[in-house]
């Protein structure tokens, strides 16, 4: 059923005896790159060929990859056998470094923005394609001069995951790796085909609530306001209130308070919409479950395993007020050579953590005594959990067992997988949809203009869209620049470049819309200021410009960056 291998080169195979590693445990947790450990020992074929940061691992399930990442450490035991963790391929984001930029556009663009920085700087096996954006999209989204060397992946956690509340996964589809960036709730229709039942498949449940973590009102706080260290807040678009409060949460803790800071939120009413959900969704996030189940498709092969990111149905009268509650599974621990003793970890019901904390409350005490009648009716799937070092034959009869008791789960599995089948084929279709700009042309026509083609001319990157205009991105560099003319009581220094240095990609069919701003690389700030050539020139070159200042100064050293849009002739 599991399958690994190294570089194309299989390392582990469920049905070779000779390729076979051992202690395979894989990690995957949502939002994080995942960890895959394992020992290999030198009378393996391809013990050699494990090499650390170099080689690729890839851990798929039934032909299907759910991990894949590289070698990171390897340590040599006793026997010189290998003892290598793998990281995910999330991970591959810490290799580039995002130089300090300034940005003015979409959230969207701006996703597609740092995973182009990162894809320029590593090699094509660690490249993203930018996938869904399921989010909230603030527009417009501006990073202003931001003198931070870090990594891609710090960008887009910092700038873009913490402030939506989502989270980041890695997607393969027709050979492309596409980065996604999700809510948590927009995936509701993708729950797994398999039920987790009391006195089944249910081994063990504990329930955690974080009293630590627990708040039931925020002071939301957007991005600073000028140049002063005040912040955008909601008082205005909030009945004169700085806050607000969950009712539910309310009523269960009373009032308990939080700052949270949405950094780049410039617009109070987005700021409001953004802090309920954010209040909604961490709220729940303090109530988590963990529970250990055994995978049925692993005696039942018309099931498939359980997946990070889907929901999960758990049925227990015990535990539920409504006999059952759906969960999203945040995390899961696979035992590659005993794959019954899957241990998931779920949290984030749909109905949201108030709906049954009390009922919980009074029923907690009998856990304890239902999860031992549990192991007693099903001490096969026990043993089977209990017993991960056994050998292959008790390993099959705990299987067998396992399987008997899953066939009354058939009927009920089936609709499920009737449902997930629905959905994966609604959502195959919309991607196809949404990658092919040549099956849209006729909708997005009438909707909005849309991207055509993109390309590099000289110092400008740009956009061409369907409703023949363009924009365009670009930069000039200022060195040892000097401000010493009188301008009235403030300051200029000369023309940076002459009229006609700067050709734009195209002929416009009059002067494009060209905003110009100049960042400093020195502390010594200046205005940009634009003057016009002749209409003629004005639709062919960028405009000229000096830099003015209240007072003189030289040895200026930045950039003038360029944002433009203008009609195509």
């Amino acid at each position: 059923m599991y399958k690994v291998t190294c570089d194309d080169k299989t390392l582990h195979n469920d049905e070779l005896q000779q390729l076979k590693i051992s202690g395979g445990k894989l990690t995957l947790e949502i939002g994080k790159s995942g960890l895959f450990e394992f020992t290999i020992y030198p009378d393996h074929p391809y013990y050699e060929n494990v090499k650390p940061l170099v080689s690729i691992i890839e851990v798929s399930r039934n032909e299907s990859v759910i991990f894949r990442g590289r070698a990171l450490n390897i340590k040599f035991g006793f026997y010189n056998e290998k003892q290598v963790s793998c990281e995910g391929e999330l991970a591959f984001l810490i290799d580039s470094i995002v130089e300090p930029h300034a940005f003015y556009g979409s959230f969207i663009e701006y996703f597609e923005h740092i995973i182009d920085i990162h894809n320029m700087q590593v090699e094509e096996a660690k490249r993203f394609e930018r996938g869904s954006v399921t989010v909230a999209d603030f527009y417009p989204f501006e990073v202003v001069e931001d003198f931070n060397f870090n990594t891609s992946y710090d960008t887009i956690n910092q700038r873009m995951v913490e402030e939506t509340s989502g989270y980041l996964q890695v997607r393969h589809e027709y050979g492309t790796m596409y980065l996604d960036l999700l809510n948590y709730d927009m995936n509701i229709s993708n729950v797994s085909e398999q039920t987790i039942r009391l006195g089944k498949n249910l081994i063990d449940i504990e329930r955690d609530v974080e009293g630590a973590e627990v708040f039931s009102g925020i002071v939301p706080l957007g991005a600073k306001i000028g140049e002063t260290e005040n912040r955008l807040d909601i008082s205005n678009v909030n009945g004169g209130s700085y806050s607000i409060t969950n009712a539910d949460a309310v009523a269960v803790y009373g009032k308990i308070f939080r700052v949270v800071i949405f950094e780049n939120i410039t617009n109070a009413s987005t700021l409001l919409s953004q802090a309920r959900t954010y209040l909604a969704e961490n709220f729940a996030a303090v109530n988590t479950i963990e529970i250990t189940a055994a995978d049925l498709s692993g005696m039942n092969p018309d099931l498939d395993s359980f997946q990070i990111g889907q929901w999960v149905k758990v049925e227990s009268e015990k535990h539920f007020n409504s006999g059952q509650e759906t969960f999203l599974i945040r995390k899961m621990t696979i035992n590659i050579s005993n794959p019954a003793a899957t241990k998931i970890e779920i949290g984030r019901s749909k109905q949201g953590l108030t709906d049954n904390l009390g009922n919980f409350t009074d029923r907690i005490s009998g856990v304890v005594d239902s999860v031992n009648n549990v192991a007693g009716n099903i001490s096969s799937i026990s043993a089977k959990a209990d017993t991960a070092v056994q050998t292959a034959t008790t390993a099959q009869q705990t299987a067998n067992t396992a399987k008997t008791t899953a066939t009354t789960a058939q009927t009920t599995a089936t609709t499920a997988q009737t449902t997930a089948n629905s959905a994966n084929t609604k959502a195959t279709a919309a991607q196809n949809t949404a990658n092919s700009v040549a099956s849209r042309v006729t909708v997005l026509e009438s909707v909005q203009p849309y991207v055509i083609q993109t390309g590099t001319t000289g110092i400008f990157k740009w956009k061409k869209f369907s409703d023949n205009t363009c924009e365009f991105f670009g930069k000039v560099p200022v060195t040892n620049y000097a401000i010493s003319t009188a301008l009235g009581t403030w300051y200029r220094g000369a023309n940076l470049y002459e009229t006609t240095t700067y050709a734009y990609p195209f002929t416009m069919t009059e002067a494009p819309a060209v905003e110009m701003t100049f960042q400093t690389r020195n502390g010594l700030a200046a205005i940009a200021w634009i003057f016009s050539a002749d209409a003629n020139t004005a639709q062919s070159y960028l405009p000229q410009c000096y830099l003015i200042r209240p007072v003189t100064g030289t040895g200026i050293y930045g950039n003038i960056n360029i944002i433009g849009k203008g009609k195509l002739a």
